[in-house]
């Protein structure tokens, strides 16, 4: 699937028009009719955007991969618990949580990690 593919996708399932995708990310809408059926890319930081606004991966948004939430994280380098939480996290997924769900437990974590941060400081 094609990055212009992907995002029309994306744009649709959630009921958005271009124009209401162009506002979301600072953007003309005839820059996201071009992303979708002109074959234009975006730069860097409009890509990065899109994919916070849909909630998914970079790679996904591309095409790198069929998995929305791919994190590219080899489980070997991480310890059993964060195994666990992501296996977790993917389970609760497949039950069908709302788009407002997941964005709350999203806002959670980064909370979470922001927190963590400020504390090594």
């Amino acid at each position: 699937m094609t990055f212009g593919e992907r995002l029309k996708e994306l744009r649709e399932q959630r009921n958005m028009t271009q124009h209401d995708v162009a506002i979301a990310v600072s953007k003309k809408r005839a820059d996201i009719a071009g992303y979708e059926t002109k074959g234009t890319s975006p730069n860097l930081e409009t890509l990065r955007n899109l994919a916070d606004l849909f909630k998914v991966s970079i790679d996904y948004l591309i095409g790198r991969t069929n998995d929305p939430y791919q994190t590219f994280i080899k489980e070997d380098d991480m310890r059993p618990v964060q195994i666990h939480v992501i296996d977790r996290i993917k389970e609760l997924i497949r039950n069908d949580l709302s788009d407002i769900d997941l964005a709350y437990a999203i806002d959670f974590i980064e909370f979470l990690n922001a927190r963590n941060i400020a504390r090594k400081k």
